[in-house]
């Protein structure tokens, strides 16, 4: 029995290394689409950065000292107002850029390249993301579960009359270059992730005025207690002039990770799976409104370490506002509401 676990384990080591071979001697990185060719601008809103007394919250003059109290006091006030005002605009959408990066030791490295797409339209909402294994890794990273490393996912809901929103899931997508309109994928949505690993129904997003929850732009949770050091800069640029925010957070604090962690360690089969770091940098316009926010999440179970980096980019102009301009939107929006209608 002892024989034949260790001439198991010589012909999974060398499975491996050929594997690894191949990521970096064999296969292409796959095309990844650029973000929406949409300009940036501040929001046309009359929002701005005040406190309940209808005073400036902050000015260039008044920033706090890095890492000092007053500086996560006021870091923390500027992230809920920036929230506030997501759930109060009519529209906009989120483009997020994502990579995760898992190492194995010294020998490997998984790459897992990422685009996600967040759209409000009113009481609509609408959200896609594909995850497509990077540098011929897609062997390695199904090794694990495909539905969490390699697939594309599709959803939709309108809460004016719909209490769950709709969602579908399939394996396998591709980024094609499409040249000028370069955010392509091609998925098979005829086959999609079994019920079982994968509800159609989920419970709904905060992201309107008329729900009571808050609205999060991270499910890492960032409150006085688990900001352990903050810093705010005041940015000038031709486009706008606008705040930055680079945060750490304090991963010791059970409350930080209380959301994600258990989903961390059922996705990644690691149930010692544990926080190492997390660091975030958030843009904010002078009205309060976001600009960027990019979430950087080390991870590690033993010998296996991990790199979640997430940044995103928020737009509110028409034209990045507009369903009609990505893919699956409307699709998505037609099966939901014949599924609603059906339930």
């Amino acid at each position: 029995m002892k024989a034949v676990q260790i001439v198991f384990k010589v012909l999974l080591i060398l499975a491996l290394i050929a594997m690894c071979l191949v990521i970096i001697f064999v296969t292409p990185k796959p095309v990844v689409p650029d973000l929406n060719s949409g300009i940036q601008v501040i929001p046309e809103k009359d929002s701005t950065l005040v406190n309940a007394n209808n005073s400036l919250l902050i000015s260039p003059d008044s920033i706090p000292e890095t890492d000092s109290e007053d500086a996560i006091n006021l870091a923390y006030k500027m992230y809920l107002i920036a929230n506030e005002n997501m759930k109060k605009t009519d529209k906009w959408t989120t483009l997020v850029d994502c990579s995760t990066t898992m190492y194995i030791g010294s020998l490997f490295e998984i790459p897992v390249v990422g685009r996600r797409y967040y759209l409000k339209n009113g009481t609509e909402y609408y959200y896609t993301e594909y995850q497509v294994p990077g540098g011929g890794a897609g062997g390695l990273a199904g090794m694990a579960a495909p539905e969490n490393s390699d697939f594309a996912m599709r959803s939709y809901t309108d809460i004016s009359s719909m209490d769950f929103i709709y969602r579908e899931k399939t394996l396998s997508p591709e980024f094609i270059d499409g040249g000028d309109s370069s955010n392509l994928v091609s998925c098979d949505w005829s086959e999609l992730v079994d019920e079982n690993k994968f509800s159609k129904k989920s419970s709904l997003p905060v992201f309107h005025s008329s729900q009571k929850s808050d609205y999060t732009q991270t499910d890492q949770t960032i409150n006085l207690n688990t900001i352990k050091n903050a810093k705010i800069e005041y940015i000038e640029e031709k486009t706008g002039n606008f705040y930055r925010l680079t945060l750490v957070l304090d991963t010791s604090v059970p409350e930080t990770t209380e959301k994600t962690l258990p989903n961390l360690r059922q996705s990644s089969g690691y149930k010692n799976a544990a926080y190492d770091s997390m660091v975030e940098t958030v843009e904010i316009w002078e009205n309060g409104y976001y600009k960027y926010f990019r979430s950087v999440d080390e991870w590690s179970a033993g010998s296996i370490s991990s790199v979640i980096d997430y940044r995103s980019y928020f737009y509110y102009d028409d034209k990045n506002t507009n369903p009609d301009n990505y893919q699956n939107f409307n699709d998505i929006k037609q099966i939901a509401l014949s599924y609603n209608k059906q339930k």
